[in-house]
């Protein structure tokens, strides 16, 4: 495939002009930095083209979407306070690329796509996206735009691609179109008074939840032969698709619900816990003003689901409500969220490790199903025959596992990404056919929660003398061990629970004399990678020498003790 030729396509919008971030925007800048070119800070989309479509058409498309979303024409400033800035009008470049024979609608796209990443996008001195058509025979047979983050989110891809292909379709449906909210808009409706107090409500909400939740939503010991890089397992399920619809029916919620409740169920029988707190991506889109929006909006949600409650029909109307509630509170200044974080990880000696997140794009895409009813129940196992499971190699991701529902009827696809450093590919595939099994069960009845690992066969971990359960973590003693002789430059350290919480002997050195250096140093360290099973001491004993077995605690104590205490000031 070689590169034919360039358009340079004008567009003019009906202003521009300069602004502070939106809270999405900031979000997203927080995690992207400089590293704007990144794997998962660029975003593809394979536009539809319907048939007898002409580069002209695609040209006159482009300048009506760039005109009529002021995101799609922003670059970002970085001088001192980063900000927002529209242009008024300029010229957006398409590759144009005859396409080789024999190349399938899928290899065209990751061609084309692969080619415009390799370009990057400098979205602070350039347009936010790159567009590249392949042609054969000088005809349009495919098309792929690269976006940056910092421009938009799953919707406003979706919301772009349906108004691309509605443009081509008709082109009259550009005339008159009324300008909708925009970025700037949003920036200035986020500072009013209202805009404030719900930024400050879904603060207060995370906290009120990360004072008490567990610090890892996946508190599990690394493979013993860990593989670098992140891997996807798609699990395509006939049969759930037909059991959610008849749960659903039952119960009177959403399937998303029903996906949740199980992946939940299955995730608390792995692990052993009973309460599942992570975080789910939120569009931000319930207003009408919003719905219709381009840009980055949509920001995490916090989903806290107790998984205390006999019935799997409970739970799924549990999970219904811990939804609503997150979704309620997902507009936020990220950095004040990221304070209030630090401020409780700092208090409980923890890190909110976000190991764990759900990003449901299937909304984005058919939406949920409507007329007919669920048919009949004996349909779920017959299409158990047909269930697959496919894999792919995935870019990487700040998380441990990510669940991502693509589609939610008429059946099941669902995919988990995961950090192979940290998850197997047959843990994947455990926890996939897991949630399959449990909504086939569930189909027909409402099923006990203490069924779970018969039900579905997933078996709880098992946790010998190392691990402990305090103040709600699951934590792995050796790992606490090994954050003190880290973070302190310790000769040894043995942290002991003790009723209910760690206490921490450690080989005092130069540099940590005071039980408040002690806990600002482990916060430090607890603050990079490789930490979600490792908590700090409640209470810190710092030692003067080493212990003859540094794994007996008579022998810490018959120690000198320089200083003691929890290490923890009225600032963090």
């Amino acid at each position: 495939m070689a590169e034919s030729r360039l358009l340079l396509v004008p567009f003019r919008g009906a202003r521009g002009g300069t602004g502070p971030l939106t809270f999405g925007q900031r979000n997203t800048w927080n995690w992207v930095g400089n590293e704007a070119d990144r794997s998962s800070a660029v975003l593809h989309w394979g536009l539809d083209l319907p048939d007898g479509a002409t580069l002209a058409d695609i040209e006159a498309a482009f300048a009506v979407l760039l005109s009529r979303h002021e995101a799609l024409r922003t670059s970002y400033s970085t001088d001192g306070e980063p900000a927002q800035c529209v242009a008024t009008g300029g010229q957006l470049t398409i590759e144009v690329h005859e396409l080789a024979a024999g190349l399938d609608d899928d290899e065209v796209i990751d061609l084309l796509a692969d080619r415009l990443r390799g370009k990057g996008v400098d979205f602070t001195r350039e347009l936010p996206l790159r567009v590249a058509v392949g042609t054969r025979r000088g005809m349009p047979a495919a098309a792929v735009v690269l976006y940056s983050h910092m421009a938009v989110d799953f919707a406003s891809m979706a919301l772009i691609a349906r108004q691309f292909t509605e443009l081509l379709s008709n082109p009259d449906c550009a005339r008159d179109e009324p300008p909708g909210h925009q970025p700037l808009d949003q920036a200035v409706a986020e500072r009013t008074a209202h805009g404030l107090r719900q930024a400050e409500s879904a603060v207060r909400y995370w906290e009120n939840h990360l004072s008490t939740a567990p610090q890892s939503a996946y508190p599990m010991p690394p493979p013993d032969r860990p593989v670098e890089g992140f891997l996807s397992g798609f699990l395509h399920s006939p049969a759930g698709g037909l059991a959610m619809g008849h749960i659903a029916a039952r119960v009177g919620a959403g399937r998303q619900a029903v996906l949740l409740a199980a992946l939940c169920a299955v995730l608390a029988q792995r692990t052993g816990t009973n309460r599942c707190v992570f975080t789910s991506v939120s569009s931000n889109r319930f207003r009408v003003r919003l719905r219709d929006y381009v840009g980055s909006l949509a920001q995490d949600g916090l989903t806290a689901l107790d998984l205390d409650t006999p019935t799997f029909d409970e739970l799924v109307q549990r999970a219904n409500r811990a939804t609503l509630a997150a979704n309620t509170h997902s507009l936020f200044d990220a950095n004040e969220l990221w304070r209030v974080i630090d401020e409780i990880g700092y208090r409980r000696g923890t890190r909110f490790t976000r190991d764990f997140t759900v990003n449901n794009i299937s909304a984005h895409l058919d939406g949920e199903p409507s007329g007919d009813g669920p048919g009949d129940p004996n349909q779920v196992i017959d299409a158990l025959p047909r269930t697959t499971v496919r894999w792919a190699e995935s870019a990487q991701y700040p998380v441990v596992l990510m669940c991502n529902p693509v589609r939610l009827a008429p059946e099941l696809l669902v995919a988990l990404t995961a950090d192979t450093t940290q998850v197997t590919r047959s843990e994947i595939e455990l926890l996939l056919r897991g949630v399959e099994r449990l909504l086939v069960a569930a189909a027909v009845r409402n099923v006990p929660l203490a069924g779970t690992r018969l039900l579905t066969g997933v078996e709880s971990v098992s946790r010998g003398p190392d691990w402990a359960l305090v103040d709600a973590c699951w934590i792995s003693l050796s790992a606490s061990r090994r954050l003190l002789i880290e973070a302190l430059s310790a000769r040894a350290a043995l942290v002991v629970p003790e009723g209910g919480a760690l206490t921490g002997y450690v080989s005092a050195g130069n540099d940590f004399r005071t039980p408040e250096r002690a806990h600002a140093a482990c916060m430090t360290t607890l603050r990079t990678p490789g930490w979600r099973i490792a908590m700090a001491p409640a209470r810190y004993v710092l030692c003067d020498g080493v212990p003859t077995d540094p794994t007996d605690e008579a022998s810490w104590r018959a120690l000198p003790v320089i200083a003691a205490g929890t290490g923890r000031t009225t600032e963090a």
